[in-house]
């Protein structure tokens, strides 16, 4: 989720992410919130919405 920078502070990403997480569910499946660790934005965002830290981690192999 990017919010323009005149945009950022009005809980609008927050918002974007609860209503897509809320249609997830309406479809039957699990909604996840993943970001990078280092992104301090949206680890606040994700805490909003309702999806708190919980230490887990997300690891792949992307081919070069």
């Amino acid at each position: 989720v990017g919010t323009a920078p005149e945009a950022q502070g009005r809980g609008l990403a927050r918002r974007l992410v609860a209503q897509a997480a809320r249609r997830v569910l309406d479809e039957g499946a699990v909604p996840t919130y993943l970001h990078e660790w280092s992104n301090h934005a949206s680890a606040r965002v994700a805490d909003a919405a309702g999806f708190p830290d919980r230490g887990w981690r997300s690891f792949g192999v992307y081919p070069s």
